[in-house]
């Protein structure tokens, strides 16, 4: 019995230690408050905090994927619209500067005139650049994608590039080429008085005229609104094709054709002052065009701009010299047209010592 009742009592002491019963401490207080007023104990939970955060990253990823995918799905769209117009404007653009190369061959100038420039050097160098950046265009845009140049070509702003293309191959297309048949035709400038001009048909002339030179300067506004925005963070050989190539060519032609128009205009209306337009006026328009390219070279360490002027005012000293001396030639243009040839060669090399590394940069 003393065995049985030993062996019980180590059971109940080994339960006692194994199963301890928690022990709670009542508040102290009016017992009679704390039952109304006390409110039931609640244990704590712990919730996993990381597996509801994890959830909502998953979620909102799953939003980001899908919202991505849309717009990825919009934007393949309209990039095809630019694509396609671009292509179009830089295949009409390319015609448009062999077209030039082959008048300005075929089409000679049989007068002289001040802001006229023997073409051929000109034209052939423009169409060298023209065709190199061309063929670039089709190897990195179309047949495979440089992302750099896309960026650079297809930007906010830049995808626009083809509204200068387009309206400087109208200008080679429809009026360089009618202009260059008119101006041949005005070579009477004498015995004529205020009430017979010498030319047959003056009103058309000057509404052609008047076309040229609007078209002109849209196509010079234009261009310059495009290279200021078209931001080309890609080989130097696609920006000095493209942007300093194809663009500063645009630049410069179109500047030329503005005067080149204002001059016309006057030309078809002038009768006693004649000779006054081609001495004082042609010394004041040349000053003008070389003024707004170098300007404009400068500001943008363009040197493939600055060449063209000097082949542009080279050509017209040849136009000068190559003609027949009369009355209207003044020597005056010539002189400034010698001067800004060298003007022109002293800054190119004054930029390749200055800005070197720079002539390269976008």
């Amino acid at each position: 019995m003393n065995q049985m009742n030993t062996d019980e009592n180590d059971l109940q002491q080994n339960y006692q230690n194994n199963y301890s019963v928690p022990e709670y401490n009542i508040p102290q207080g009016d017992i009679n408050n704390q039952g109304m007023n006390q409110q039931p104990y609640i244990p704590p939970q712990n919730y996993n905090y990381n597996n509801i955060s994890n959830y909502s990253e998953n979620n909102n990823i799953s939003q980001n994927t899908s919202q991505i995918s849309s717009n990825n799905v919009k934007n393949t769209s309209n990039p095809m619209i630019w694509e396609i117009i671009s292509f179009l404007s830089w295949l009409l653009f390319i015609s448009a500067k062999w077209d030039n190369y082959v008048k300005s061959s075929s089409i000679e100038i049989i007068l002289y005139y001040p802001v006229l420039y023997n073409r051929s050097m000109v034209q052939l160098f423009t169409l060298i650049i023209s065709a190199l950046g061309f063929l670039i265009y089709l190897k990195y845009i179309i047949y495979s994608r440089d992302n750099n140049l896309y960026q650079g070509l297809f930007g906010d702003k830049s995808k626009y590039h083809f509204v200068p293309l387009l309206l400087y191959s109208t200008i080679c297309i429809i009026f360089d080429r009618e202009f260059m048949k008119i101006i041949n035709r005005l070579d009477d400038f004498e015995g004529t008085d205020d009430d017979n001009p010498p030319y047959s048909n003056a009103f058309s002339e000057k509404a052609f005229g008047t076309f040229y030179m609007l078209f002109s300067i849209f196509t010079l506004a234009s261009i310059i609104y495009i290279y200021m925005k078209t931001e080309m963070n890609c080989e130097w050989y696609m920006i000095m094709t493209i942007k300093k190539g194809i663009y500063s060519v645009i630049i410069a032609e179109s500047v030329h054709c503005i005067f080149e128009s204002i001059f016309y205009l006057r030309l078809v209306t002038a009768v006693e002052d004649i000779e006054n337009l081609f001495k004082t006026g042609g010394v004041f328009l040349v000053i003008l065009i070389s003024a707004i390219i170098i300007s404009f070279a400068i500001y943008s360490k363009n040197i493939i701009l600055l060449f063209i002027n000097f082949l542009m005012y080279f050509g017209m000293t040849i136009n000068y010299y190559s003609k027949s001396a009369d009355l209207m030639q003044s020597d005056g243009v010539a002189v400034i047209d010698i001067i800004m040839i060298v003007a022109n060669f002293v800054l190119i090399a004054f930029m390749i010592i200055k800005y070197k590394e720079q002539l390269l940069d976008q």
